[in-house]
């Protein structure tokens, strides 16, 4: 498995994840976020925050009933983060 492999693997919908969280799944951290937003994977919210773009990723069967409130949760953190409350 690709080192890209690996860090999506990890990757949950609707988490903010920072840089250096990204690091231990990856030995190339600047590539790997490029490429992932590239793809649509990620969204960057600030410098050195990203967030999983949720209709990219693929839940598995037992999660999709919360899949509606991960969406909410995820909306209102990056309004938090737009707005400096976070």
């Amino acid at each position: 498995m690709s080192r890209l492999q690996e860090i999506k693997k990890h990757l949950c919908p609707g988490r903010v994840y920072c840089r250096e969280d990204l690091a231990t799944w990856s030995n190339a951290v600047d590539r790997h976020l490029k490429q992932l937003r590239e793809e649509g994977k990620l969204t960057k919210l600030s410098g050195g925050l990203n967030t999983v773009t949720i209709s990219h990723v693929c839940l598995p069967e037992a999660q999709t009933a919360a899949n509606g409130q991960v969406a909410a949760e995820a909306t209102l953190a990056v309004a938090m983060i737009a707005a400096n409350r976070i």
